[in-house]
């Protein structure tokens, strides 16, 4: 049934954001037969960082965790861009990587990553539970707190 996913986003209350430019020489997207490698999604609204700083410092792990959140929802507008607007070709979310701008002790990636990961099963269900990294880093472009990087199933 074409549009189960949008109808679902509806329900939800989600609006997927217009997809930001690549802030470098690479391609927001790829797809090999069946796989769909996403680039790294940073929390982006309106063309501007949202949350910018060290996780555990300047942000919180709540606001951390929206961070991951926000970054999730642009991690699925390239989804759909990659798959002529038709999010019911995802078949599931193999992995996850995250990486958060930390400083040196901070251990609660997971809790940040989530905000990402429980948005994918909120919109595509189990069959969005996938593998996953949660990695602390000194720094990311723009001093962004989340960069999420992820992998699909797709048709």
């Amino acid at each position: 049934m074409a549009g189960r996913i949008e109808a679902r986003l509806k329900k939800l209350g989600i609006v997927l954001p217009n997809p930001p430019n690549p802030a470098g020489n690479y391609v927001p997207a790829v797809r090999a037969g069946h796989i769909l490698f996403v680039s790294a999604q940073g929390p982006i609204v309106d063309g501007k960082p949202a949350y910018q700083g060290k996780i555990g410092r300047d942000i919180s792990v709540e606001d951390g965790n929206a961070a991951g959140r926000i970054a999730g929802l642009n991690t699925l507008a390239r989804v759909k861009q990659a798959l002529d607007g038709d999010l019911d070709r995802v078949k599931g979310v193999f992995k996850v990587v995250g990486f958060m701008n930390i400083l040196p002790g901070f251990t609660q990636m997971p809790r940040v990553l989530d905000g990402a990961s429980d948005l994918f099963v909120q919109v595509f269900g189990d069959r969005a539970k996938h593998a996953r990294a949660a990695i602390g880093i000194a720094a990311l472009p723009q001093n962004l707190a989340i960069a999420v990087d992820a992998t699909f199933a797709v048709e």
